[in-house]
């Protein structure tokens, strides 16, 4: 009974802490965008980050919305996470800005595309070792390129992104083999239904990034998996 109590006691106090995470790392990406969006390709980002900021700031292109929707939705996961709150505030500090990177620019800096993929490896406690990480990233990534692929033959489109690739790999090495098909399923239905909402499949934009819904999946899945096996168990 002392166990629950302090559980439920340190729930808000995990769910302002993700919040204030997701919200300061989507805002400080998204200013990292806006400012990236001014400089010619061979410019560096960091410098001219710096002068930005001196000069009080460029213009902004939905920094406030990404910081309030990332604070909603990350302050959320500790409810019904079932990680430790350190390596969520991980997953946290590395997903939101690759998400929010992809969703501003369409595309997902390998740094964090690496560093989500050992980070799962090593400390996820989704998989049962090293083994079950690599087999979930390799099967992860090669679904996810096969689809795309796919996907490129029927519409005449570009679809095979290297960094959703990786986002993929990523998030399989979290979930480990056996919740790999679950996470990428996740991801597709996250997917349509964010196309669906901001009316991008109607004719609005003709290119949504899958990035976003890949890295929200990862969470996700481990929450999934046994409803769907249990779902499927009362089937058969």
């Amino acid at each position: 009974m002392q166990d629950i109590v302090t559980f439920l006691a340190g729930l808000p106090a995990a769910c302002l802490a993700a919040a204030v995470i997701g919200a300061a790392a989507a805002y400080a990406t998204a200013f990292a965008a806006d400012v990236a969006e001014t400089l010619d390709e061979e410019a560096a980002l960091l410098p001219e980050m710096a002068r930005a900021l001196l000069r009080g700031g460029v213009s902004n292109g939905g920094r406030l919305r990404a910081a309030v929707v990332s604070a909603f939705l990350c302050g959320s996961l500790p409810l019904w996470s079932t990680i430790s709150f350190p390596v969520l505030a991980l997953l946290i500090a590395l997903a939101v800005p690759a998400s929010v990177m992809d969703a501003r620019l369409l595309v997902i800096p390998e740094e964090f595309t690496w560093a989500l993929l050992f980070a799962g490896a090593l400390l996820s406690p989704w998989h049962s070792g090293a083994e079950d990480a690599i087999l979930g990233a390799a099967i992860a990534s090669g679904v996810t390129w096969f689809t795309m692929a796919a996907m490129e033959y029927k519409t005449g489109l570009p679809m095979r992104a290297g960094g959703d690739i990786a986002a993929a790999a990523a998030g399989g090495a979290w979930v480990g083999m056996l919740a790999s098909g679950v996470f990428v399923f996740s991801a597709c239905v996250i997917f349509m239904a964010y196309t669906v909402a901001t009316g991008a499949s109607s004719g609005g934009r003709r290119w949504v990034p899958m990035g976003p819904a890949l890295l929200a999946a990862i969470p996700l899945t481990p929450v999934l998996t046994p409803l769907i096996e249990a779902a499927a168990a009362r089937a058969l």
